[in-house]
């Protein structure tokens, strides 16, 4: 789905449990609020609505995700929002 991160592999590396994602060009949720200040209604329901058709499509797949919060939804440059971790 779009707006959730992919995941190349996973696997465990000398006692080390990984998971690779896909690089996401932009900034996580957090530190735009951080920089800007608090976001206009619009542009929030915009990123809102983004992270929970993810959200959506994960649980439709039997993924739950458990860590839903500003610092792992990042927005690209073109205003994508991504769920990540």
């Amino acid at each position: 789905h779009h707006n959730v991160v992919q995941v190349y592999d996973i696997g465990e590396d000398r006692g080390q449990h990984f998971i690779a994602f896909e690089f996401v060009e932009g900034e996580n949720l957090r530190a735009l609020i951080d920089r800007r200040g608090p976001i206009p209604a619009a542009e929030c329901v915009r990123y809102m609505a983004q992270v929970a058709a993810g959200l959506a499509h994960a649980a439709a797949r039997g993924v739950v995700h458990r860590d839903v919060k500003p610092s792992n939804i990042v927005v690209s440059p073109d205003g994508r929002a991504k769920l990540v971790d």
